[in-house]
Formats: C-alpha cells, sequence, structure tokens
C-alpha cells in the first residue's frame, strides 16, 4: 500500500492536518475522514493524483487552508466549545459553580493520596504543592483567587487536572466505606450516597454519563435527595466517623449497583439512540466512500490497471465493511466512582 495512490494522499493529509493541530490544539482528522463533506474531498483529491500527480500538495493546502479557517471562526465564536453564546441564565449558573474550591480538592487529595505534599493558601494567597513524582515546591492558585497573587492558576485545562480528570478513580466492589457525618443538610438525610458512571465507546464516539445515587437506611431511593447532596457537597462540613467494611460493605455496593442500574436505564437508552444513529451515519458515509472511488476507478487507467485497483478495493472494503458491523452491538459499563455513608452531624 505504500506506493499506491491512498497512501500518498494519506501521508500528504496527514502532514497538513498535523499543522492544524499543532497551531491550534484540535484534531480535525475525524472532521475530514468522517463526513460526506470529507469523502468530497477527499475523492478530488484522489482524481487530482491520478490525473495531475504533481497538484497533490497544492490541493491538500487548499483543504486544510479551508479547515484551519474553520477551527479559527468557530474559537472566535464559540464560549466554552459550545454552539453559540450563553444565555444569561447559563452565565449565571457556570459563574456559581464552585470551581475553585472544586479543584483546590481534587488537586490536594491526589496530591497527599500519592505521597505529596499540600499547604493550603493563607488569606487567598496561592497553596504550596509539591506533586508525588517531583522534588520541587510549585506555587499554585485557583479560580477565585487574586490575580495578583504568585503562582500559576489551575484551571481545567491545566495539563496536570486533565490527566486527573481523564482518569478518576474507582470504587471496587468489597473496598471500605468512609462513614461521615455533615452539617447543612436535612436531618432527615441519612443513608448512603454514590456517584456513578456510566460509559459507552465505539470507532470515534465515545460518551458517559455520571449521575449520583442516594438510598436511605431502609433501602429506599430518593433521585432529588441524590442530586441535592451532590449540589452541595463542596460547602458541606463534613467530618469522618469511622467505616464500613467486609459483608456490610459488600452488601452496601450490590444495593447501590441494583439502584443504579435501574436509574441508568433511561441514559443507556438515549446514549445507545444515539449510538445507533451514529452507526448509521458511519455505515452511510462508508458506502458512499467506496461508490465514488469505484465510479472513478471504472473511468482511469488501462484495464488491467482497473481491474487490479478493482480488486484491492473490493478486499478494502469488505474488511471496512466487518468493522463496521462488529460495532454495532454495545454493552453498558457501569462503575463506582465513590461511595460514602452520610448522616447529620
Amino acid at each position: 500500500m505504500e506506493d499506491s495512490v491512498e497512501y500518498r494522499i494519506q501521508e500528504v493529509l496527514k502532514e497538513k492536518l498535523q499543522t492544524i493541530l499543532d497551531e491550534f490544539g484540535v484534531d480535525k482528522t475525524t472532521d475530514l475522514l468522517d463526513s460526506v463533506e470529507g469523502n468530497r474531498m477527499f475523492d478530488r483529491l484522489f482524481v487530482e493524483a491520478l490525473v495531475h500527480p504533481d497538484r497533490v500538495n497544492t490541493e491538500a493546502e487548499e483543504i486544510t487552508e479551508g479547515l484551519r479557517l474553520d477551527v479559527s471562526e468557530n474559537r472566535r465564536h464559540n464560549i466554552l466549545e459550545g454552539d453559540g453564546a450563553l444565555e444569561g441564565n447559563e452565565m449565571g449558573t457556570v459563574s456559581s459553580q464552585p470551581v475553585g474550591d472544586l479543584l483546590e480538592m481534587l488537586v490536594r487529595y491526589h496530591v497527599e493520596q500519592a505521597g505529596g505534599e499540600f499547604q493550603q493558601a493563607e488569606a487567598g494567597g496561592p497553596a504550596k504543592v509539591r506533586w508525588s513524582d517531583s522534588e520541587a515546591e510549585e506555587k499554585m492558585r485557583f479560580p477565585g483567587s487574586s490575580d495578583d497573587d504568585e503562582g500559576a492558576l489551575i484551571t481545567l485545562d491545566h495539563p496536570r487536572i486533565r490527566a486527573l480528570l481523564s482518569r478518576p478513580p474507582v470504587h471496587g466492589k468489597g473496598e471500605p466505606i468512609p462513614r461521615l457525618r455533615a452539617s447543612g443538610l436535612p436531618k432527615a438525610v441519612d443513608g448512603f450516597w454514590s456517584l456513578w458512571v456510566l460509559r459507552l465507546a465505539s470507532f470515534d464516539f465515545r460518551r458517559e454519563c455520571v449521575f449520583p445515587v442516594y438510598l436511605s437506611r431502609d433501602d429506599r431511593s430518593f433521585a432529588q435527595t441524590a442530586r441535592h447532596i451532590w449540589d452541595r457537597l463542596a460547602s458541606l462540613d463534613v467530618s469522618e466517623s469511622g467505616w464500613i467494611s467486609g459483608d456490610q460493605a459488600m452488601t452496601v455496593y450490590d444495593q447501590l449497583y441494583q439502584t443504579a442500574a435501574e436509574e441508568g436505564r433511561t441514559h443507556w437508552s438515549e446514549m445507545e439512540r444515539q449510538h445507533r444513529r451514529r452507526w448509521e451515519e458511519e455505515k452511510a458515509r462508508a458506502q458512499y466512500h467506496f461508490l465514488s472511488r469505484r465510479r472513478m476507478l471504472d473511468q482511469v487507467g488501462l484495464a488491467e490497471v482497473r481491474g487490479y485497483r478493482l480488486r484491492q478495493l473490493e478486499a478494502e472494503e469488505t474488511t471496512r465493511m466487518e468493522q463496521i458491523e462488529s460495532q454495532r452491538s454495545l454493552l453498558p459499563n457501569l462503575e463506582a466512582l465513590t461511595i460514602f455513608s452520610i448522616e447529620p452531624a
């Protein structure tokens, strides 16, 4: 395949698209190859390579320049990677979230659990952090602190935070469950709270849904209470009062898992529907792609060359369609991110 037209086009596009990734931090490869318009661009480039091999670089440059302008325009108009400006009530919701407190809790927990050191900020100043994989101490400030403070500003885009969020810890069956006393919640809140993630992944489609589950001591589920605790979690005054372990911890896990599986059915149905739609679009794109290439091959070259290339194309099409068909059915993956017992202080 290395001496084929397809391979040459792929190498040229890869080089051009890498410039967009380096410039904007956005990988547009999927957008180019997994869309109808992208397939048309590829088909045009394929024909150009056959008819005018010396113009491949010029055509590829025109395609990537269009993508570069598209990325630049999206960067200028989009806010928080959305499709447009936030409404007033949405902006208020975002700005009212305790992002700084949550990030500080995340960093402190990870650093201390991994064997590093975290010295909390004083009077709004920067925190002093020594990561477990480093001997150097760093000064860090979190959203909400003064711009005049020393230290690097820690946001969701910080490499350390991105790494932590990309691999959240899970709570396995049988692990000890912490018992917490909390003030700031209704006295009736006395039970087990947990946070679950439902994952789905296939070809270029990755999606996950995170949702809370709360069970009272008498095994009743309250979705509103679960969300209320989640909303208030960062602002609660919490103290540890022991651990639940052994058979009791396994029983609690099983009860929460069954409840999470029931509550996750709605989320799963929606995720499965989206996956099926994406799968059908992917199949249609592949069929269009191979049909277009077959039509072009029928019009270019000698009969022997056409026959050889058509046999190659048929083998490639068979392999690709088998891959797509194998991705049609999926199974859910449900995991607990955290579980704890919560009772009034």
